[in-house]
């Protein structure tokens, strides 16, 4: 999380100086480019994430795979 703020904190700079004014002249333009800079950086990691098994961190998750239940009355 802290690297995220430190991004957001740079892309704002990156949105000074792409327009070439001071750090008191902050719009929520910057602040727009700034959370898009965010989210491209983050939906980057998505492919990474939807490549993993459905039971990925299953065990230090505390969860456990589902018994298959057996019919009552045979066996």
């Amino acid at each position: 999380m802290g690297l995220g703020v430190a991004f957001g904190s740079i892309a704002l700079q990156a949105s000074l100086l792409l327009r070439g004014v001071g750090e008191d002249a902050l719009t929520a333009f910057d602040f727009r480019f700034a959370f898009v800079a965010v989210a491209i950086v983050g939906a980057l990691s998505l492919p990474g994430f939807l490549s993993l098994s459905p039971h990925a961190g299953a065990e230090v998750s505390g969860h456990r795979p589902a018994q298959p239940t057996q019919a009552k009355g045979q066996g």
